[in-house]
């Protein structure tokens, strides 16, 4: 997060679905224990989603300052996409695989963070003229 350039968002996405792979029922635990809403793991949960939210709006206002993001970027919306473009697919492991095979499933990971990331990596760019004046 302490870098110069703003993150590489295809590779992060790339890594993410690759630890849910190596552990396929890591995705469908969370949105189980996010969907039952009771019991240990669902207040670990919580706690979690409100840690990550601290750091990640942190590092948002961060890299507005810094002139690498737009001004508007509402944090939130970042989390919540990137939660829900790595935690999808990564439920559909098995179905993906089955429907393109070993390597099939491979070329599509690798496209899906390229455009995933590409989506993410567009909408955090700095938008207002005032900020590219400043540079």
């Amino acid at each position: 997060m302490f870098q110069q350039e703003l993150l590489n968002f295809t590779d992060i996405i790339s890594h993410v679905m690759q630890v849910y792979g190596n552990n396929p029922n890591m995705p469908k635990f969370i949105i189980k224990t996010l969907l039952y809403r009771q019991g240990p793991g669902s207040q670990f949960m919580q706690e979690t989603f409100e840690k990550e939210r601290q750091v990640v709006g942190a590092w948002v206002d961060r890299v507005i300052k810094e002139g690498k993001v737009d001004r508007d970027v509402n944090a939130e919306v970042v989390r919540i996409a990137f939660l829900c473009l790595t935690l999808l697919p990564s439920m559909m492991l098995d179905n993906l695989k089955a429907s393109y095979g070993e390597q099939g499933l491979e070329e599509f990971k690798q496209e899906f963070a390229q455009f995933a990331g590409g989506m993410l990596n567009y909408g955090l760019k700095p938008k207002s003229k005032t900020l590219k004046n400043k540079t």
